[in-house]
């Protein structure tokens, strides 16, 4: 499934939802940590402490993270959900098909399908 933003013409950041968006997908990244092979809980540790780095980068700044770095980081975050689903159980594999979906409609154009229990995301060439 393509997800476009509704009628196309909406730019990123327009609607606001990535922030709470990122949120869940963090959220659901711990959710599969006890589940995952030891090297994807290690990329989700690298995702952490760039998400945490780049957080302090803007507060020393004096500014909120910005639309491309929200951007990158989410869609690793994305990528690493699509790399977690065939190990995590189904209604986890449900929440990230619902966040993949959300995150479609209301915040950034991706990509997704499923096939049983396994998600594929793709935040980083969607055609179409």
């Amino acid at each position: 499934m393509i997800c476009n933003y509704p009628n196309g013409a909406k730019r990123l950041g327009q609607v606001g939802r990535l922030p709470g968006l990122y949120a869940e997908g963090l959220a659901l990244l711990d959710d599969c940590a006890s589940y995952v092979p030891e090297r994807l809980i290690e990329q989700i540790g690298q995702l952490l402490k760039e998400a945490k780095r780049l957080a302090l980068l803007a507060r020393q700044e004096h500014r909120n993270c910005t639309e491309e770095e929200m951007v990158v980081l989410f869609s690793l975050a994305l990528v690493l959900l699509s790399e977690c689903s065939g190990h995590v159980p189904a209604d986890i594999v449900d929440k990230m098909e619902q966040l993949a979906d959300q995150t479609g409609r209301f915040a950034m154009p991706i990509r997704y399908e499923r096939c049983g229990n396994m998600l594929v995301i793709d935040p980083f060439n969607v055609s179409g």
